[in-house]
């Protein structure tokens, strides 16, 4: 059997409000199932399968990106230039 996950467990997992993990579910970002007596009506109880959230996990994760070099500024030119001297 898999692991599965209520709401509150991954908010305190990621460190983010029950809310807000409830609006990943909502939106279709991560993958859930409604275990209420009565799916679809009333307040749903969400379950999220380990291999779920290890692809949402895996979706948002960000690699570190070489820095861009720093942009030389020009010299400052003078008005007029000088062809003789």
């Amino acid at each position: 059997m898999t692991e599965a996950f209520t709401v509150n467990a991954l908010a305190s997992r990621w460190n983010l409000p029950a809310g807000k993990v409830r609006a990943f579910i909502a939106s279709g970002q991560l993958d859930a199932i409604d275990v209420s007596l009565n799916p679809g009506t009333g307040k749903p109880r969400y379950r999220v399968l380990a291999d779920a959230v290890e692809r949402f996990e895996m979706a948002r994760t960000t690699t570190k990106t070489a820095p861009t070099p720093l942009r030389r500024r020009r010299a400052k030119q003078d008005s007029v230039t000088e062809f003789f001297k």
